[in-house]
């Protein structure tokens, strides 16, 4: 997917590829879940395919990453890319009370939260394009403007090959004996075979659009604020994506935020949280609104017979902590080692190409918990720490989402016992 530059504008060159008859995988979805998958199985030498309904680059929300994602990105071979992209700099995480209170800023590099590494907030569309592009040069057919319509499943329930259509609507078969669902929250698979469970406590929604200034406003070092609105019901996500623009976001109760005009609900939640208000001044709004709900759920099973699920389309929890991208390329990594494995010994079992989800299974579990303790209006994180201050390195690893390397259990029983569970 190359570019050309003419009179000082880049021009991307649209190169006609041969849709192959076969693959050993194929990647339902381009986004970093699947991009990440077809750049590790296309690494070990296996034929690899992805197909990307849209045509990139393409506009998508979850534009705050965690520092854990870093050392996805370093394993891939695209880090340094990403540091020369423009990208400013996420030093860390600032909260708002519904009071307007600010917290003190919690950074990534201090000593006492671990001297972890920064990490970006980033335009989707640029990260998204620069990881399924380095997909393709590492060796996997990237073919944008096709929709997978159907995984088809032989005698013995085991994957044997995908329909799909470009965007004349053309329909083509492809053979294979793996798929790889990236496909994001239109969970495919999930959704065909009735896996996928939303989850029925938090029935939330959210609006997002983008803010503009006219003149330069954020440095190249940026803060991710969660700020809560004056009545506790709702709270904003406040993301500088650029030296001029920042992305934000309202996440609360479908009651709340949907019922009647998006734009009333919008205006009248910012004007209920002092924090928020007081960044908008002087900005004007650069974008329409755009809303996503129930988006709070989880795949009943992350595998079966030649398929796989992987980043949203096996689940999402919440966007408060920031988990999306990271979970969607870590979970893609852990499957597509597991997968290399699986096709090494011949055996393409949703018992083999499961086994990494339990213990994936059991730390994302870890961040479902903080989250529910930030809806947990009896919990408050500074008392908590107070009267329990040996646990303050652990709550650094999960705001960060490094949970793949540390066991975030003493924690998780601490604040069940604070919350008298």
């Amino acid at each position: 997917m190359p570019y050309r530059s003419y009179w000082g504008v880049q021009v991307r060159i649209m190169i006609k590829k041969v849709i192959p008859d076969s693959a050993e995988c194929v990647v339902i979805g381009g986004g970093p879940a699947g991009s990440t998958a077809a750049t590790m199985l296309a690494r070990e030498g296996l034929k690899t395919v992805v197909f990307e309904r849209s045509r990139f680059p393409r506009p998508h929300v979850g534009e705050s990453l965690m520092p854990a994602a870093n050392a996805v990105f370093k394993e891939l071979g695209v880090a340094e890319k990403l540091s020369k992209a423009g990208f400013p700099n996420k030093i860390g995480v600032q909260f708002a009370s519904r009071s307007g209170k600010e917290t003190s800023p919690f950074i990534f590099g201090r000593p006492e939260n671990g001297g972890l590494e920064d990490t970006w907030h980033v335009e989707r569309s640029v990260l998204d394009q620069i990881l399924l592009e380095h997909s393709a040069e590492c060796g996997a057919t990237v073919l944008e403007g096709f929709r997978v319509q159907k995984v088809i499943f032989g005698e013995d329930n085991e994957v044997v090959g995908v329909r799909v259509t470009d965007d004349a609507g053309n329909p083509v078969e492809v053979l294979t004996s793996l798929v790889v669902d990236a496909s994001g929250q239109q969970s495919f698979i999930a959704n065909k075979l009735g896996v996928k469970e939303f989850d029925t406590c938090r029935k939330n929604a959210s609006i997002w659009t983008y803010y503009d200034s006219a003149v330069s406003m954020f440095s190249d070092q940026v803060l991710t604020l969660i700020a809560q609105t004056e009545c506790g019901d709702c709270w904003f996500w406040h993301i500088p994506i650029s030296e001029n623009r920042v992305s934000l976001g309202l996440v609360g109760p479908r009651e709340i935020i949907l019922t009647g005009d998006l734009e009333a609900a919008l205006e009248s939640k910012i004007e209920a949280c002092p924090a928020i208000r007081k960044r908008l001044q002087g900005l004007r709004r650069g974008d329409e609104l755009h809303v996503a709900r129930d988006f709070a759920y989880t795949a009943s099973n992350a595998a079966g017979n030649g398929w796989v699920l992987v980043g949203d389309a096996l689940g999402f929890i919440d966007p408060v902590y920031s988990t999306g991208v990271f979970l969607a390329i870590k979970s893609a990594q852990l499957a597509a080692e597991n997968i290399i494995t699986s096709m090494s010994r011949g055996d393409l079992s949703g018992n083999s190409l499961g086994q990494w989800y339990s213990d994936y299974k059991m730390r994302v579990s870890w961040l479902r918990t903080l989250v529910e303790l930030f809806y947990d209006n009896s919990f408050h994180f500074g008392d908590f720490i107070r009267t329990n201050p040996s646990l303050a390195s652990e709550l650094a690893s999960l705001l960060t989402g490094n949970v793949f390397d540390r066991d975030a259990r003493d924690f998780i029983k601490a604040a069940d016992i604070y919350r008298g569970k």
